[in-house]
């Protein structure tokens, strides 16, 4: 999937804006066959890894500032991972989002959900942890995947800490069977630790960076 030109781009709490022509950036978000959830919610199979979702940027269209940006993180190190966050398609509140899911979870209590720690869900975490804007937007808990994709018999949400990835509900659940969370994001934590040290070479267009989304 193409996105738009503007993203933001950097470590939690410095995030920098750039652009880049929509051909040059492609994300890869996360597959059914990425992670096989355990009957307590875990049980990720990192054989998969093949699978891996990616942000990728091609040479051929970034700029020499972003080019230079990435290297100096890289070499800097002590960053990883980075956040990239859509720019151009909205915070997680907006209508227009370029990315919604429903995922699993198993409550840890009656009252408390904690979000699987996808690459969406981490840097949400970094995000909170540093006072900038959220990237994901709760819309709703629901005892079953069918309810959830018609938004029927809801589960009131009290509140979603980002720093802990936490959902508070109003009320208690009668079981600790799982439940699904729909909800909204605007951007991942990827990792610059495939990136080479020293980059050579005259063109832009023989570059293709590959970034992992780091999470699960």
């Amino acid at each position: 999937m193409a996105l738009l030109g503007k993203f933001l781009f950097g470590p939690a709490g410095a995030l920098q804006e750039f652009e880049i022509n929509p051909a040059g950036m492609t994300i890869t978000p996360r597959r059914l066959n990425d992670f096989a959830r355990g009957g307590d919610g875990s049980g990720i199979d990192l054989t998969l890894s093949g699978n891996r979702p990616q942000a990728v940027f091609s040479g051929n269209y970034i700029t020499y500032g972003f080019r230079s940006f990435l290297e100096q993180m890289q070499r800097l190190g002590g960053w990883d991972p980075m956040i990239l966050i859509f720019f151009d398609i909205g915070q997680p509140n907006a209508d227009t989002h370029a990315y919604e899911t429903i995922d699993r979870v198993f409550p840890d209590d009656s009252t408390h959900l904690v979000l699987a720690p996808t690459s969406e869900v981490r840097a949400e975490k970094l995000l909170a942890a540093a006072g900038d804007d959220d990237c994901i937007l709760i819309l709703g808990v629901y005892p079953t995947a069918k309810d959830a994709l018609e938004g029927t018999n809801e589960i009131s949400v009290s509140s979603f800490d980002g720093e802990t990835a936490t959902i508070t509900l109003s009320g208690a659940l009668s079981t600790l069977d799982a439940v699904f969370v729909k909800y909204r994001y605007s951007g991942f934590a990827v990792s610059l630790a495939d990136l080479p040290a020293r980059i050579e070479g005259g063109h832009m267009s023989t570059y293709r960076y590959d970034l992992t989304l780091e999470g699960m």
